[in-house]
């Protein structure tokens, strides 16, 4: 979560730039550079809502840890595979606005 947080505070232009990028190769990363922090934000809500409705023991989280961790990069790697044509496309039929 710190790592999503700082991606945002330090690179925030930088992915303003790659998003608006022609390059795929930029574009990919602008997506990829997004979506981890949009990721990680929605697993730490759903954390949030899981721990105020069943009150688990702190080492469940523990446990969970490794298969989060895959299932978090996965999600972010797809994110950025799909994004990229459907950025594209979304910019040859509607133009892309500043």
């Amino acid at each position: 979560h710190i790592i999503g947080l700082s991606i945002i505070l330090i690179l925030r232009g930088r992915i303003t730039e790659l998003l608006h990028s022609e390059s795929r190769r930029k574009l990919f990363f602008g997506i990829l550079l997004s979506s981890y922090p949009s990721t990680m934000a929605g697993q730490m809500l759903g954390n949030i809502i899981f721990l105020a409705f069943f009150n688990p023991v702190p080492a469940f989280f523990m446990t969970v840890l490794p298969v989060t961790m895959v299932e978090r990069t996965a999600i972010t790697l797809v994110a950025a595979i799909v994004g990229v044509p459907l950025l594209l496309a979304i910019r040859t039929y509607l133009g892309e606005t500043r």
